[in-house]
């Protein structure tokens, strides 16, 4: 995603000033860095004084939960891409066995060299779900029993709403790819079972993927932007996405963040 292809530490800034065209103008003098001014004995201008303080608060507090949201999509996104290109990888491996001929012995070299490399791509897979790798992007990618903060995550979304990030598991345990460890000295009819564990995964994390686009989109609620061209930049996200599912987050315009 190009969605998140755009994003930076000094980029990735929701534009909440939007909302300062129907906000307090205390609210808008705080973000100004301007003195809103010491209320006395006037019970009323503390109350504003105080409500403006926390509304800008809360909105500092959805502007960290959604760029710590995207960063995690996109870091996620592009680990899934790497994945998918591991199992092909693997596949080759498996495929240089099963297609040799004569057959491998069991203890050939070339054999066995094929299975271990299988086997560490495996281990890469795994190793890329968990941290201290991707901490965010763990979450979404984890499985559950192993890093028990891995799931769905509720984000703060707009001023009193939240969304879901849903966890989208890619290792390659059952609840993951689902992809069996071979050892040195599998047989034929384990390596032709894993090869077809593979083409099942590549579909399995095609989807993961599609999922995690379609919660990148609605992580953008109706109405957190008042101007019609922010409207119009979530429709364009919406119908990237449905246009292009299977190509994940990171092939997506870069237009979900560039609303200013």
């Amino acid at each position: 995603m190009a969605i998140i292809n755009t994003i930076s530490s000094n980029q990735a800034q929701f534009p909440f000033n939007r909302v300062d065209s129907v906000a307090d103008p205390a609210i808008r003098q705080t973000n100004a860095g301007k003195d809103i001014g010491t209320p006395k004995n006037d019970p009323v201008p503390l109350q504003k004084h105080d409500g403006s303080r926390a509304a800008l608060g809360e909105r500092q507090t959805i502007n960290a939960s959604l760029n710590n949201a995207a960063m995690s999509i996109r870091t996620a996104d592009r680990t899934m891409q790497t994945i998918g290109g591991h199992i092909s990888s693997m596949r080759a491996q498996l495929d240089i066995i099963v297609k040799h001929y004569p057959p491998f012995l069991t203890t050939s070299p070339e054999r066995v060299r094929a299975l271990r490399s299988f086997s560490a791509f495996r281990r890469e897979i795994d190793a890329m779900t968990l941290p201290p790798r991707n901490d965010g992007a763990a979450k979404i990618m984890a499985d559950p029993a192993v890093f028990p903060q891995a799931g769905n995550q509720t984000i703060a979304v707009g001023m009193g709403g939240a969304g879901t990030l849903q966890g989208q598991q890619v290792h390659t345990g059952p609840s993951g790819l689902n992809i069996p460890a071979l050892t040195d000295t599998a047989t034929d009819a384990e390596v032709n079972a894993a090869i077809k564990s593979l083409d099942a995964a590549q579909t399995t994390l095609g989807l993961r993927r599609a999922g995690l686009s379609s919660d990148a989109a609605n992580l953008l609620p109706p109405g957190t932007f008042t101007d019609r061209a922010a409207e119009q930049t979530s429709v364009t996200v919406g119908k990237s996405i449905a246009q292009e599912p299977s190509q994940g987050v990171t092939r997506m315009r870069p237009v979900l963040l560039q609303l200013a």
